[in-house]
C-alpha cells in the first residue's frame, strides 16, 4: 500500500487541508485508510493509519523506535519535532507509563493533529524550536527522538555541537538519542558526524531503503552485542506489534571515539 502511495498523482488522493502562503506549504491528504502530510514540499512527512491510528507504518517512525532496541523501558522520552504525533499514539497505547516531552516549533502543525490526526486538544505540546528548549531543559530523558526539518531542510543546529552537548545532558548515562537526517552528499554527514562525537562515544547509523533518509543513533554506553539486538527485536514484534526484525542487521556501528579526541 505505501508504495502504491508515493506512486498516486495529487487527484488519486483526497484533499484534506491546504495551506500554500510565503510562509509555509502544507497539505494533509487521504487515500482510503492511510492520511498523510507534506511540509515544505511534496515528500510525505508523515502517515497515519485511520483505523489503528497508534500504529507506526512510515517507515522513518519504525526506524527511530530502534532506540527501544537500545532502552527497553523509557520513562521520560523527549519528542523533538512532534509533527503529527505518532510516537505520543504510540507510547500512549503501547507503553503508557512513558512519560513524552513533546515539543513542535510549527504551531500550525500541532493544530491539524489535533484536527486530522486524532491527537486530543487537551495533550499538551511544547511550541518551541528544539535546540531552544535544550537550552534550558532540566529534565533527564531515558531516550531523545529528534526528527526536525525547516521545509525540507535541517535547522542550522543539527550541525553546531552545542546542540549534541546539549543532548548528551539531558540524557541519563544508559540513554539514547536518535536523529532523523537527510543529507544531500557524505561529506554532509561527515559534517554532523565530527559535532556528534565530541559528545558522544558510541555512534550507529541506519539506513532507510527506498529513503534518502539515515538514521543517527547515539549512545552513552556501549551498545548491545548484534544477537541481543536481535532477541528483542523480535520480542518487541510480539509485545507491541512494530516490527524491527530486520534492523539489528542493517546497522552499522561506528569506531569508539577514542579518549581525548575532541
Amino acid at each position: 500500500m505505501l508504495d502504491k502511495i508515493y506512486k498516486l498523482s495529487p487527484q488519486d488522493s483526497r484533499l484534506l487541508y491546504t495551506e500554500d502562503s510565503d510562509i509555509q506549504f502544507i497539505q494533509i491528504r487521504q487515500y482510503e485508510n492511510l492520511r498523510w502530510l507534506h511540509s515544505g514540499g511534496e515528500a510525505v512527512q508523515a502517515m497515519m493509519d485511520v483505523d489503528s491510528p497508534y500504529q507506526p507504518i512510515f517507515p522513518i517512525n519504525i526506524a527511530m523506535l530502534s532506540a527501544l532496541l537500545f532502552y527497553q523501558q523509557p520513562t521520560k522520552l523527549l519528542n523533538l519535532g512532534f509533527g503529527i504525533g505518532c510516537f505520543e499514539r504510540f507510547f500512549n497505547a503501547c507503553m503508557p507509563d512513558t512519560l513524552i516531552t513533546s515539543v513542535e516549533s510549527n504551531e500550525t502543525i500541532i493544530g491539524l493533529a489535533r484536527e486530522y490526526f486524532f491527537i486530543p486538544d487537551e495533550y499538551p505540546v511544547i511550541n518551541e524550536k528544539a535546540d531552544h528548549f535544550l537550552s534550558h531543559n532540566n529534565v533527564i530523558y531515558s531516550i531523545i527522538l529528534c526528527d526536525i526539518f525547516e521545509g525540507e531542510k535541517h535547522p542550522l543546529c543539527l550541525t553546531d555541537n552545542q546542540f549534541y552537548g546539549k543532548a548528551f545532558r539531558s540524557l541519563e548515562e544508559e540513554g539514547v538519542l536518535v536523529v532523523n537526517l537527510l543529507l544531500a552528499t557524505e561529506l554532509e554527514l561527515i559534517a554532523v558526524l565530527l559535532e556528534v562525537r565530541k559528545h558522544f562515544e558510541w555512534v550507529l547509523l541506519l539506513q532507510i531503503p527506498n529513503f534518502g533518509n539515515m538514521i543517527l543513533i547515539a549512545l552513552k554506553d556501549e551498545p548491545p552485542s548484534s544477537e541481543t539486538l536481535e532477541i528483542r527485536a523480535t520480542n518487541m514484534s510480539g509485545n507491541l506489534g512494530v516490527d524491527l526484525t530486520d534492523i539489528p542487521n542493517r546497522l552499522t556501528l561506528l569506531p569508539k571515539k577514542k579518549s581525548g579526541i575532541k
